[in-house]
């Protein structure tokens, strides 16, 4: 069973793929969820399937290290060190020991819920390394405590390739449950407005979890009665009724998302105790949107029902903006050196082109508001200034679209043919490395704004001016010149509400593959 077909088992969604509202019969979503009863096995047989994933990793892992430090580590030792992995006493004492390590991990993995619950997928691959880099230390203290003279070229060897090895098979199992329709577990979400909708694309963004949202319950009855506006086409909304309400109580596959805004109805809460009262698999969706979400401690108090959520803005912090600028002065160093030949090549190139200089340099808004020279590579033809001029004055209508474009278009004539080409793959960008270096800019942050987007950016400017521009970030991952500028100051905003360097690590990763993809583009 797909994904679609998930969704379409709870019934129409109405005329036309037109949403619907009304009461919905209990029996109907029953008969659906029958349906999907026969997955529940194939669903405990994929989380099943993780563990022996791990497990495997990690002993292959152990075999394929020590095969390489025979090879790279080249000495007597390490040379001989896996044909006799379990012939002495130290050799089996270590092996004791990694396997004692492996059960630690699978312990905590499931401990944080990787084997029952759902994750986001780099929420995820970060536990993961971080179990496997507490582990390595406890397995180096050891080691060193019973001052074994086991191979540490082997030791070495199978770290690097259990660090390498757990994440993609991790990954791999996942692609494997989806294709064979192992991972969907459908979702219900309950509740009203702009919240709903917005929870509904949490779950869709994240493939690898299997959340499938199969319907909307909305509390709204009578007279305020009314469909959410922008739901999902193939998502049916329902209201709730007692029938369904009692339904939701009952231990099933479905899940229950409950979505509790800031003006959510007194009843809606009430019905979210009860439901928690009877399953374990409750979700709540509270309204704090506007808040360092991913940065959150939680405290709970005993005999008391408050919870504290502890808001921190890691970029706060001095230690953490030491360590960000400290990161974008070795990385950008060791990039400028290991791209100088192509550097010298685009010169040339530009030069050829045209008649001017091959860097260009305009003026952008930095940190703290103060304005500072950025350097590209020239795409633009020497008169580009001159020719949006003529553009604007020539094409009124389309200015407006022009500037909610992002300032971006999709033909523009001031681009020259080798322009083109390095600005899809990117290359425009490279020489705002020495901008890294000259700490106007960092790696990873906003994308740096011009003094005449100042005036769209609204009262989003006070945090923009908190950070320094950088060379990628959320917008240039998530669609670049296809998305608004309303979306790329939200995404400006959640960035710096919720830094971190894995974060950092993620973008720059995902930006590798959106210029190699030319995703977005212009």
């Amino acid at each position: 069973m797909g994904k679609a077909a998930v969704i379409s088992s709870f019934g129409p969604s109405g005329e036309g793929g037109a949403v619907s509202l009304a009461p919905c019969p209990v029996a109907g979503i029953a008969l659906s969820m029958n349906r999907y009863r026969a997955m529940e096995m194939r669903i405990w047989a994929g989380k099943a399937l993780l563990l022996v994933g791990d497990v495997l990793a990690l002993l292959l892992a152990m075999i394929v290290g020590g095969w390489l430090a025979g090879i790279v580590f080249a000495n007597g030792t390490d040379s001989v060190f896996a044909a006799r992995l379990w012939n002495d006493a130290e050799s089996r004492q270590v092996v004791v020991i990694l396997c004692s390590t492996f059960v630690a991990m699978v312990f905590i993995w499931r401990k944080l819920s990787h084997y029952s619950n759902r994750k986001s997928f780099w929420s995820e691959q970060r536990e993961i390394l971080m179990v496997l880099a507490g582990a390595l230390v406890i397995d180096a203290a050891l080691a060193f405590m019973i001052k074994s003279h086991v191979s540490r070229g082997w030791m070495i060897s199978f770290w690097a390739v259990a660090f390498l090895l757990v994440p993609l098979t991790r990954l791999l199992v996942k692609l494997l449950r989806k294709n064979l329709g192992w991972l969907y577990q459908p979702f219900v979400v309950v509740g009203s407005g702009l919240g709903v909708l917005e929870a509904i694309a949490s779950l869709n963004s994240e493939s690898l979890m299997g959340s499938v949202p199969v319907a909307i319950l909305t509390p709204e009855r009578g007279s305020n009665l009314r469909a959410i506006d922008g739901a999902p086409m193939g998502i049916p909304q329902h209201c709730l009724t007692p029938a369904l309400e009692d339904f939701l109580m009952q231990p099933s596959p479905l899940r229950v998302v409950f979505v509790l805004g800031a003006e959510t109805d007194r009843s809606l809460h009430e019905l979210a105790q009860r439901v928690a009262l009877s399953r374990d698999d409750v979700y709540l969706a509270p309204a704090i949107a506007g808040l360092p979400l991913c940065n959150m401690e939680i405290y709970s108090f005993f005999s008391h029902e408050v919870l504290f959520l502890r808001a921190r803005n890691n970029l706060n912090r001095r230690s953490s903006r030491l360590f960000k600028r400290a990161f974008d002065m070795f990385a950008a160093s060791l990039l400028l050196l290991a791209l100088s030949p192509l550097f010298i090549y685009v010169v040339h190139r530009v030069r050829k082109e045209t008649q001017g200089p091959a860097f260009f340099t305009q003026e952008r808004v930095g940190y703290r508001g103060q304005l500072f020279p950025i350097y590209k590579f020239r795409s633009m033809l020497a008169n580009a200034d001159a020719i949006l001029e003529q553009w604007k004055a020539e094409h009124p209508d389309l200015w407006s679209e022009y500037v909610a474009s992002n300032f971006k278009l999709a033909e523009d004539p001031r681009v020259t043919p080798f322009g083109r080409w390095i600005r899809r793959t990117s290359i425009d960008e490279l020489p705002q490395l020495i901008n890294v270096v000259l700490g106007n800019m960092s790696l990873v942050g906003p994308r740096p704004l011009l003094p005449r987007e100042l005036e769209h950016y609204g009262q989003s400017i006070d945090i923009y001016a908190k950070v320094k521009p950088g060379i990628t970030g959320l917008w240039q991952i998530s669609g670049r010149s296809r998305t608004t500028f309303e979306r790329r100051i939200a995404m400006d905003r959640w960035y710096i509400r919720n830094w971190s360097i894995w974060h950092d690590l993620i973008i720059l990763l995902r930006t590798v593959n959106v210029v190699f993809t030319k995703d977005g583009a212009h």
